[in-house]
């Protein structure tokens, strides 16, 4: 961690903050090192911050100048020991945000195995699961319908994480890209529909069971480490193909099998090419 001004190392705490609260909420447990760095800092920032009480005037004129050099004696003294222990404040401090921001790509890694599950639980209820609920509906269709709701609102707090990793470990994920964090269309998605999605989510994250439906119906996992960076070309090259590099010019929808086919190229390249990568 490289932090070489006061708005760093304000963005790096912001940073770790987030780190904390996430690893909380998915009940993940950062390594001993950090528990014991921050447990470090705490007790330098103790001692830093205590003040000795003044000691008690002399007794007779006569031990004036013994007190007052006794007295200058322990202020210069505990001038030193607070200097010397807000410096270890400062490097506990950088020792601890250091660690907690090194274990990102590992955490990053965690949700994104986590990320399968729910994604699983969620395409099962949408073959069965009512979208509305009415007077008509059974116990266990408002039960299917709850959980689809529900598993739509964990699918975004997931989306929602892997984006906040994304600018902890910067990235460069820019807002409009962002669906591409867990949209990963496969070789039979329609590039028109994809580009609709794209567009249609550019700047924010599915966040209802029709959006996800629609992420679904094309392909969704969480990106690897600069995974934006692969689906996004990896699109663009498609959509290059199907009008440029076809015979009709474009005039007809494409998935990315026929796509790349134009260009003899497999359908899958490009896809989880951040496969790993954690």
């Amino acid at each position: 961690m490289t932090t070489n001004s006061d708005f760093d190392m304000m963005r790096a705490r912001g940073f770790v903050r987030d780190i904390e609260t996430i690893a909380a909420m998915r009940g993940w447990t950062l390594p001993e090192g950090y528990t014991a760095a921050k447990a470090m800092h705490a007790a330098a920032f103790r001692v830093s911050t205590s003040v000795e009480p003044p000691a008690a005037p002399p007794e007779a004129p006569s031990k004036v100048e013994s007190w007052v050099r006794a007295e200058a004696e322990r202020r210069i003294a505990a001038r030193e020991r607070q200097a010397v222990a807000a410096e270890l404040v400062e490097r506990t401090d950088r020792d601890a945000m250091r660690i907690a921001l090194e274990e990102a790509p590992r955490l990053a890694g965690m949700l994104r195995a986590e990320f399968s599950e729910p994604l699983d639980t969620f395409r099962e209820l949408l073959r069965s699961a009512p979208r509305e609920v009415t007077s008509h509906t059974t116990t266990e269709e408002f039960a299917e319908h709850t959980a689809l709701l529900r598993g739509s609102d964990e699918l975004t707090t997931l989306a929602n994480i892997r984006a906040r990793f994304a600018q902890i470990l910067d990235e460069g994920v820019s807002s409009k890209d962002q669906i591409w964090l867990v949209m990963d269309p496969t070789p039979d998605a329609y590039l028109s529909v994809v580009t609709a999605i794209a567009t249609d989510m550019a700047g924010a994250m599915p966040a209802n069971v029709e959006q996800w439906e629609r992420v679904v119906q094309v392909g969704a996992s969480v990106a690897g480490f600069e995974g934006v960076r692969a689906r996004v070309a990896r699109h663009l090259e498609a959509c290059h193909h199907g009008g440029y590099s076809s015979p009709d010019g474009g005039m007809r929808d494409k998935t990315y099998t026929e796509a790349f086919a134009l260009a003899g190229k497999p359908a899958a390249i490009g896809r989880n090419d951040d496969a790993g990568r954690w």
